[in-house]
């Protein structure tokens, strides 16, 4: 986002729609990692712009606040310059 805020509807919108779709992503991923040797999420797109920060930000606090789940989360800054990625060759 351009203003370097994400929304977390999670946190301000909690009773909202998107918050309950957000929470319904959040029992899927949490029955994938329950089954995974080596739990971890990657949250990727095509193109800039198509919500991956505002996806791993709500995701990470729906999973915080479910309890019951050993985890940890690595954001990295949002609108990390596609330069700052490692390229195939």
């Amino acid at each position: 986002m351009a203003s370097g805020k994400v929304r977390t509807a999670m946190v301000k919108e909690p009773k909202s729609a998107l918050a309950e779709a957000i929470r319904e992503l959040r029992t899927s991923v949490r029955v994938i990692l329950d089954e995974a040797s080596s739990p971890m999420i990657l949250v990727t797109s095509p193109e800039p712009g198509d919500g991956r920060t505002f996806l791993s930000a709500n995701l990470a606090a729906a999973l915080a606040t479910s309890g019951g789940i050993r985890s940890r989360a690595l954001l990295p800054p949002p609108g990390l310059p596609r330069s700052a990625h490692p390229r195939d060759t």
